[in-house]
């Protein structure tokens, strides 16, 4: 409360933050990358195996990466070592507006995503 109030956020928003934080957690736990901190010691070569052995599943059944993955394995390879970051959100996140430039593609792995 005292982070709103002396920050002079609107009461609104203010009581949206509050509702956030005093609702149980609906959010699914899931581990992220991120939070194996022994994957920082692991040798290049295998880390990017890992990836690709946790994210091509994610990624082939979409067109696009299961042509990419049949046609260049080392791109594939290269893709879920470079350009896939796992991300977790909670209930009443916003992860993209509409009209806004996109920075990235999301793929859902757990739960779904409410388009308003």
């Amino acid at each position: 409360r005292s982070l709103c109030s002396d920050r002079g956020i609107r009461l609104h928003l203010a009581k949206r933050v509050m509702q956030f934080i005093s609702s149980p957690r609906r959010r699914i736990v899931w581990v992220t990358e991120d939070d194996v901190a022994c994957l920082k010691t692991m040798p290049r070569s295998l880390l990017i195996e890992l990836r690709h052995g946790m994210y091509s599943k994610v990624l082939s059944p979409h067109a696009l990466f299961r042509l990419l993955g049949d046609a260049c394995h080392a791109l594939m390879l290269e893709v879920c070592n470079s350009a896939v970051k796992e991300t977790t959100t909670d209930v009443g996140d916003t992860v993209f507006r509409c009209f806004a430039p996109g920075a990235g593609m999301y793929f859902v792995v757990h739960g779904s995503f409410d388009y308003r």
